[in-house]
């Protein structure tokens, strides 16, 4: 399944502060987030993976 990948600053008082983020892209034709998905996919819902 697609996710974020987030990178963070470490400050010294430990809290962390997102810099950077993107979308990693898992090549599933049944992932709804994916570039393999086909666009006209007609059950969606039922059949493919959403977050």
């Amino acid at each position: 399944m697609c996710h974020r990948q987030v990178q963070c600053a470490r400050h010294q008082c430990g809290h962390d502060e997102p810099i950077t983020d993107g979308k990693v892209d898992c090549g599933s034709a049944h992932c709804r987030y994916s570039a393999a998905h086909p666009r006209n996919c007609a059950g969606c819902p039922s059949t493919c993976q959403q977050w």
